[in-house]
């Protein structure tokens, strides 16, 4: 039996298809520039009929490049939503991984530890604001002493 193609080979198979189309219709584009030339040229020599069936070429050439252009903006969609399945998978494979871990830590967690660190945590930041602020206020009032009101107000003035 053959081996399964996995879904990120078929990804890559359909994005060089769809370049592959691309380069179709970029060709397309430029038989219909060469049959419209002709066109041109027939016309210059008189041939009506000839200059009629280069411009039907022109025409189909242009048709052709457009629906070369339609495939590969389709097969890039394709190639798009299954890279888009891909991921979903891998996350959800990483998912189905992580849950034990999670579900170990959580037991481990114990909640009255926990609230007596955090409440324990919140009376010492609360003490180191007070004293920050005492220090504060003692600075303040010391430099606000040693400074003469009149001079700070003759500075001003």
């Amino acid at each position: 039996m053959g081996q399964k193609q996995s879904l990120l080979d078929t990804v890559i198979q359909m994005k060089m298809t769809s370049k592959q189309l691309a380069r179709m219709s970029v060709k397309c584009e430029k038989e219909e520039k060469d049959e419209k030339t002709k066109v041109k040229k027939a016309i210059e020599k008189g041939n009506k009929d000839g200059a009629r069936i280069y411009a039907q070429n022109a025409i189909r050439k242009k048709h052709e490049a457009l629906n070369f252009l339609k495939l590969s903006s389709k097969m890039d969609a394709v190639a798009s939503r299954l890279e888009a399945a891909e991921r979903s998978q891998k996350m959800t494979q990483d998912i189905y991984k992580a849950v034990p871990g999670l579900s170990r830590a959580l037991e481990q967690m114990d909640v009255e530890r926990i609230s007596s660190n955090m409440d324990t945590f919140e009376k010492l930041f609360e003490d180191l604001d007070v004293r920050g602020e005492y220090v504060t206020n003692a600075i303040d009032s010391t430099t606000a002493t040693a400074t003469p009101v009149d001079q700070v107000d003759a500075l001003i003035n």
